[in-house]
């Protein structure tokens, strides 16, 4: 009787834990959180290398963050919906940094693009 109880206990429990772990990759938020990367992503095919970032803004939208260094300025938009739902940061693999230089010109937009002009700003 007691391993029955038991057997009950952890069946009842990994089934709830499978619930709970579903719920929260479908739940509204995240359907919502999907659309917005979905969106992004299709947005992100409008970009022209030296537009403003109003026409930027125009394009994709208000950015998930931004980050401002003395070589120009980072807009960071939500363009993936792996492990994590929160920012960490430029290169966090969930999120699309779009680049302006000082003057305010897209110069390009993805982490190869952050990371040439984080690691070797231009003089």
């Amino acid at each position: 009787m007691k391993k029955l109880l038991r057997s009950t206990a952890l069946l009842l429990t990994l089934s709830l834990l499978i619930t709970a772990c579903a719920s929260h990759s479908t739940g509204p938020f995240n359907l919502a959180l999907k659309s917005e990367a979905r969106q992004n992503n299709k947005s992100l095919l409008f970009l022209k290398l030296g537009m403003t970032p109003d026409d930027v803004y125009k394009t994709m939208g208000t950015p998930n963050a931004s980050e401002g260094y003395d070589w120009g300025v980072v807009w960071v938009y939500r363009t993936g919906m792996s492990h994590s739902v929160t920012f960490k940061g430029a290169l966090d693999e969930n999120f699309t940094p779009v680049v302006f230089d000082k003057d305010g010109k897209l110069v390009g937009w993805g982490r190869q693009v952050y990371i040439q002009k984080n690691v070797m700003p231009e003089k």
